[in-house]
């Protein structure tokens, strides 16, 4: 506003002769003298036409004096004067909306933007003036390009006491407002270098790296969020690994002192940016790797499910990426030394609390089938793996959504190798064979007619031939997993092999005197054999395993014998003695033949392929 009265415009003539007369002495010190008289009188009253007197007729001399302080950086006597003098002025023209109008006002940005990114120490200032000018400067979009493109926010960070000062809140603000692309022109966007943004962003990973600041990391994931909305992730491609490197230590600190719920709480965009903004960057190709990962996503669907029970705030983004890697990492689980890493089952189980909930509580029912499905898959592994104990709520739960995949023939598989699991996890006595002879043998002879019916059915058998994919698994490496290398999904189902052949080296039948018990470890072990080889059971096998089962049941399965299938043209199925076998399933019981089988189904349709297969189990 301007003055509206003849003393103001007496005082107004009288400052602004003072102030010209005292720039155009060749002294810099009266130069200097006559700057801070006139920034003590207006610092706080704004006035456009003295604030142009100012600027326009502030002396290059002392400009050049300014320059040569801040670019040398010496921290002693006048210089510190000096430097805190620049810092004056900058405040002082800078609380216009319209900054930069004026090339000297560029010029002051300027060798701000270079002063700030030096490592001496930095004047004492009050910087609630300095930070209002900061916030004045990023609301204005023309100011935003530059200020992003040179990293300022993070140089005035590093270069100021701004945590000391308790300002931090101030800080986050002015990152919202500079970093939020909503309101950034489309002429500021096109800006943007992805090659300055590369350096920045590993000039604050680096810095966070080294003293994991709150701060640095609210603005890492402020610009992240930005370049994500932006579609710049994949052309900024600065160093991801150092970011996992350093989201993981803060992650492990986290887990281990129960310190950092702020760090939990931006977990969702941490599994976005490694996941979904860097999939052709990021790989998992690593045991270590792939419980941080998991570890996160599993902390980032608790956290949704939270949300979904107590506010029914719905989700769907990413969510089968994150279900799919906790899979795989279950599925690893007997392979990770527990022992050094308790942390994981602790995440997981935590997990496993919320999903539950949701189960119970029948809000999985206002999902689409599909989602409903992969959670389902999960729990029902979650429960099988982590071994805890079910209530009476999970066996109703289950039972119900056990009953909607009978009849579907396109996951009678899919229900097989679930209702198996079910099954064994109930029967935990299953090493206890005498048990089984009035509560369990009915049922795992159903299991088995299931399991060879699945395997022998012709939708079934052409959708492999055909597509090499099972049913409901046909993009699940390739969309939701493309950051999962080969070699390491190899190591992975090679160990668990490893492992599996281990643990059950010592095992024995002699103790089974149940002929039907016997019986069904016999079919077992060969179904099991069949399906590591070839995928499926010709109709002459299945119907021999079938007959042996139940003598009284009438099979067919449509199924076209093959001419070039050996098994097709065999007169019998031959079941060996177990005690005259030599292969690895020679002498494992039911349950661990059934682990086979689950090892087997998630090797070949859903993390490997159709034509992988374990060596030496014929």
């Amino acid at each position: 506003m301007e003055p509206s009265n003849v003393t103001d415009f007496t005082e107004y003539d009288q400052a602004v002769h003072q102030y010209i007369v005292g720039v155009q002495s060749h002294d810099l010190a009266t130069q200097m003298e006559a700057v801070k008289n006139f920034i003590s009188d207006y610092l706080h009253r704004y006035f456009s036409k003295r604030y142009s007197v100012f600027i326009e007729n502030f002396p290059d001399e002392l400009f050049a004096d300014f320059k040569r302080v801040c670019e040398v950086g010496i921290n002693v006597g006048a210089y510190q004067d000096n430097k805190k003098l620049f810092f004056e002025v900058f405040i002082f023209i800078s609380r216009s909306a319209s900054f930069i109008g004026h090339f000297k006002e560029k010029l002051f940005l300027e060798l701000f933007l270079k002063v700030i990114k030096n490592s001496d120490s930095a004047p004492c200032l009050d910087l609630i003036p300095l930070i209002s000018s900061i916030e004045v400067l990023v609301s204005c979009d023309t100011n935003k390009s530059i200020f992003i493109n040179e990293n300022a926010i993070f140089n005035f960070y590093c270069y100021f006491p701004i945590k000391a000062n308790n300002l931090s809140q101030r800080f986050k603000d002015i990152c919202q407002r500079l970093y939020n692309d909503c309101g950034l022109p489309e002429s500021e966007k096109s800006n943007l270098c992805p090659v300055q943004l590369k350096e920045n962003l590993n000039q604050i990973i680096n810095r966070y790296s080294s003293c994991q600041e709150e701060d640095i990391q609210y603005m890492l994931f402020t610009i992240l969020k930005m370049l994500n909305r932006l579609r710049m992730l994949d052309k900024v491609k600065f160093n991801i690994n150092q970011f996992f490197n350093c989201m993981n230590s803060t992650l492990m600190h986290v887990i281990n002192t129960n310190d950092g719920l702020r760090f939990l709480r931006r977990m969702p965009n941490i599994c976005h940016f490694l996941l979904t903004g860097f999939r052709n960057v990021f790989h998992i190709d690593s045991i270590d790797t792939l419980m941080s990962i998991a570890a996160m996503c599993a902390i980032n669907i608790s956290i949704k499910m939270e949300k979904f029970i107590r506010y029914r705030i719905y989700w769907t983004s990413n969510y089968e990426m994150n279900f799919y890697i906790i899979y795989l990492a279950l599925v690893s689980f007997p392979i990770i030394d527990h022992n050094s890493n308790p942390w994981l089952r602790r995440m997981f189980v935590e997990l496993h609390h919320w999903v539950r909930i949701s189960i119970q509580n029948n809000l999985i029912e206002e999902f689409r089938f599909d989602w409903k499905f992969l959670i389902m898959q999960y729990y029902i592994k979650s429960i099988y793996t982590l071994n805890i104990p079910v209530t009476d709520q999970d066996i109703q739960s289950i039972n119900l959504f056990m009953n909607t995949l009978v009849g579907n023939k396109d996951l009678n598989l899919h229900f097989s190798y679930l209702n198996s699991q079910w099954f064994i996890h109930l029967y935990q006595s299953l090493k206890d064979y005498q048990s089984l002879r009035s509560t369990g043998s009915a049922q795992i002879q159903i299991i088995l007619q299931d399991l060879i019916v699945a395997l022998s059915d012709k939708r079934y058998i052409n959708k492999l031939k055909s597509d090499q994919k099972l049913f409901k698994y046909e993009n699940l490496r390739s969309h939701y997993l493309p950051m999962i290398t080969e070699d390491f999904i190899k190591s992975v189902f090679s160990q668990c092999q490893s492992q599996m052949c281990h643990a059950y080296n010592n095992q024995s039948l002699d103790h089974i005197d149940n002929e039907e018990i016997k019986l069904y470890n016999q079919i077992m072990r060969k179904v099991v054999i069949f399906l590591n080889e070839s995928n499926y059971l010709d109709q002459k096998t299945a119907k021999d395993f079938m007959q042996l089962l139940n003598p009284n049941i009438i099979f067919s399965s449509n199924v076209e014998g093959d001419p070039n299938d050996i098994r097709s043209n065999s007169d019998d199925v031959v079941l060996y003695n177990a005690s005259t076998e030599t292969n690895a399933l020679s002498k494992l019981p039911l349950h661990a033949l059934f682990n086979w089988f689950y090892l087997i189904y998630e090797m070949k349709f859903m993390f490997g392929d159709i034509n992988s297969k374990f060596a030496d189990l014929n």
